[in-house]
């Protein structure tokens, strides 16, 4: 006879809190993973279906940051130079995103190339913003600026047919 306790249900009305610093590191780690997958994959269909869907995440997190990220950290930095930057590899990498997209693999030279690229500067992008969070300020909620990210991402994925990024 077992006289252990079943384990407690949880309670579907209780809401998942996101720290901001690991929902961006997550995203970040999501989207590095997918490229990684294309750059690796040997099937030019594979390939092309694996950066679109890294190119919607890239796209969403770029509506997330401007919308809401670097609005919230501008307060609690010196300069604006940090997002200045920030936004800078943010038009690179959009950049990277256009020679990629409506392109096919087999069709474009610089496509593997393109993809190398973009990868490294996505993980570039993630180590810069996750430098650029602080691990505690009085004036940023951590937990709050991820619960309104994770909202906002939610939205703008509800209207993505098929996508298999996040979550």
């Amino acid at each position: 006879m077992d006289d252990r306790k079943p384990p407690r249900k949880q309670h579907s009305h209780r809401r998942k809190h996101h720290d901001a610093r690991r929902l961006l590191r997550s995203d970040h780690k999501a989207i590095s993973a997918l490229i990684g997958q294309a750059e690796a994959s040997r099937s030019a269909t594979e390939k092309k279906a694996l950066v679109e869907q890294a190119c919607v995440a890239l796209t969403v997190l770029a509506r997330l940051e401007e919308e809401i990220l670097y609005p919230a950290l501008a307060p609690s930095l010196a300069n604006a130079t940090p997002i200045a930057h920030a936004q800078w590899r943010r038009a690179h990498i959009e950049s990277l995103i256009a020679a990629v997209r409506g392109v096919e693999p087999d069709d474009d030279a610089d496509y593997d190339l393109n993809i190398r690229r973009l990868l490294e500067r996505v993980r570039d992008q993630g180590n810069e913003q996750h430098a650029l969070l602080p691990r505690k300020d009085r004036k940023l909620d951590l937990t709050l600026l991820g619960d309104q990210l994770a909202a906002r991402r939610r939205e703008l994925l509800a209207g993505v047919q098929d996508f298999g990024g996040w979550d």
